[in-house]
């Protein structure tokens, strides 16, 4: 509640944009038909009940983006998917795309000196 009552005081600001990133979300949103049935404790209802409807609230206001990751959607209350006005599915990176990142982040060592061409890299 404490992280959504600061949401709330950014996004009273007209002038701000504020993106709230809730990374692994199938955490605070677990379905709940699997608590109906006895497998989860009712704490863990109240809490998806309780985001659910905070997110109703600041999804009203014009200058705030929600943005949310999971790795495991499955998870995710569907009352809680529903509310999304978007759900994109983003794959592993390509092979091409791990060498890229792994070839810009010896180049970024490098620029550093962190580390140097004679050094070996640990796998």
């Amino acid at each position: 509640m404490k992280m959504f009552q600061k949401i709330q005081e950014l996004i009273d600001e007209p002038d701000a944009l504020v993106c709230v990133l809730i990374d692994e979300v199938e955490s605070l949103t677990a379905a709940r038909k699997g608590a109906m049935s006895g497998n989860e404790p009712s704490d863990a209802i109240r809490v998806v009940n309780a985001v659910l409807t905070q997110i109703d609230q600041i999804k009203k206001y014009p200058n705030v983006i929600i943005l949310t990751t999971s790795n495991v959607t499955g998870a995710i209350d569907l009352a809680f998917v529903d509310r999304a006005d978007i759900k994109q599915y983003i794959g592993p990176p390509s092979p091409s795309a791990i060498y890229s990142i792994y070839r810009s982040c010896i180049l970024e060592l490098t620029k550093c000196r962190i580390w140097t061409s004679g050094q070996s890299v640990l796998v």
